[in-house]
């Protein structure tokens, strides 16, 4: 399949899945449901899973995170540079919430703004987030509704220690590399925080 076909079966999907509204009442996930979040990702951490170096067709990055966690199960291969995955990551962490949601919203920066936006999802102070909340943060292009998706491990005044897929940071063996890392997202570069509702979960 060409790449200009595959983009336009993509586009028609998360059309389809925009035609269908999810409620949205305002009572949080409990903070069990954010720290089995927060150790799906570290338990994902601790294999020290690499971005692989050529286009692959099977292994965590397409299988856990874009199959089954974002369930673009559509997607055939994956490649480093041709689709971002820090959104399936997160998906793939947060299994607890309905996979509708996590296929239509997590994916993207722009799709989690607008689920979160207006509704108690949002959590507007990073002294209230707990981990396991989802950290979406702004590098230096500016977009609007932020360009990584992170998970919070924990807070303190300056900032958030992230888990997070498609970035550079620290591996478990300690050393810098990209792929599921660890890092530390200072505060000035924090754009949004969100966390799933109880409705929100299957």
């Amino acid at each position: 399949m060409d790449h200009d076909k595959r983009r336009r079966n993509r586009a028609r999907r998360i059309n389809e899945l925009n035609r269908n509204p999810l409620e949205r009442p305002d009572e949080w996930a409990s903070e069990e449901a954010g720290r089995e979040a927060l150790e799906r990702a570290l338990g994902e951490w601790s294999q020290e899973i690499i971005e692989p170096g050529h286009k692959v067709t099977e292994g965590p990055i397409l299988e856990r995170y874009i199959h089954q966690g974002g369930g673009w199960t559509w997607q055939e291969d994956y490649q480093n540079r041709k689709l971002a995955w820090c959104g399936f990551f997160a998906s793939f962490a947060w299994l607890s919430v309905n996979a509708k949601i996590r296929k239509k919203c997590f994916p993207s920066t722009y799709r989690l703004r607008q689920w979160a936006k207006g509704t108690a999802r949002e959590i507007k102070r990073l002294e209230d987030a707990r981990p396991g909340d989802i950290l979406v943060i702004a590098t230096s292009n500016g977009k609007r509704w932020g360009d990584h998706i992170t998970l919070i491990e924990r807070t303190d005044e300056e900032g958030a220690r992230t888990v997070e897929g498609n970035a550079f940071g620290e591996t478990p063996n300690a050393k810098r590399a990209e792929g599921v890392v660890r890092c530390y997202r200072p505060k000035d570069k924090i754009k949004f925080i969100y966390r799933p509702l109880e409705v929100d979960l299957d």
